[in-house]
């Protein structure tokens, strides 16, 4: 159980602005459950959330490692689902497909606002579409963000049209959510439009973005 208090509390650290904590407590219940006899679903989950803190610090090298590990623990916990304890609900999320790209294509968003990672967009684009296609989430929440990501990416590689239009067919379901995380992954999109500033569509995005978020 304590891996699994420890995602939540390493989750909650980087939502809360302190992704470097969140490396921490991720690294602890990485530490406390490396002799447990436990679902490699839990040490998946810790792995995911250590890979989004290090993706706000952009520290691309850490972030890989932890994905590639959570890819691997998520391998091995496919071969026996039934091993996921019931409180471990949340870990077995990740057993989906679905939820596993659209996470990743989050972290690779985040990474992606660093000027210098800007070439991961490619890669948040073929994760969110991953996800899209799978069709195992039935979490409006993560279906949202997965278009905000797809939205995100689109923009940042020069497709404006599609961008702007992924965006639109979202805004309103993703303000009603009220969700602070939703909130700041719309700020992402206004900054991704800002590369087109002068295009009228990618303006009234922008303004639309700002009026929703300020409501």
């Amino acid at each position: 159980m304590i891996g699994t208090i420890l995602s939540d509390a390493a989750r909650v650290s980087v939502d809360n602005g302190d992704p470097r904590e969140g490396i921490k407590l991720a690294g602890f219940g990485l530490l406390a459950t490396a002799e447990c006899d436990i679902s490699p679903a839990i040490r998946a989950a810790l792995h995911l959330e250590d890979a989004m803190a290090r993706a706000h610090v952009a520290d691309e090298r850490g972030l890989l490692d932890a994905l590639s590990r959570a890819g691997d623990d998520l391998d091995l916990a496919r071969t026996d689902t039934a091993a996921v304890p019931p409180w471990a609900s949340a870990a077995s999320w990740w057993l989906k497909a679905g939820a596993h790209a659209g996470f990743r294509g989050r972290v690779y968003q985040e990474l992606a606002r660093t000027p210098a990672f800007r070439r991961y967009a490619e890669t948040v684009i073929e994760d969110a579409e991953t996800a899209i296609a799978s069709a195992d989430v039935t979490s409006v929440t993560a279906d949202v963000m997965t278009r905000i990501s797809l939205s995100t990416g689109l923009l940042r590689v020069g497709e404006r049209d599609a961008g702007v239009t992924t965006a639109n067919e979202l805004l309103d379901q993703a303000v009603a959510l009220d969700s602070n995380r939703i909130r700041a992954q719309l700020a992402d999109i206004s900054a991704a439009a800002r590369a087109y500033a002068g295009h009228p569509d990618a303006d009234d995005l922008r303004a639309h973005i700002c009026a929703l978020t300020a409501a």
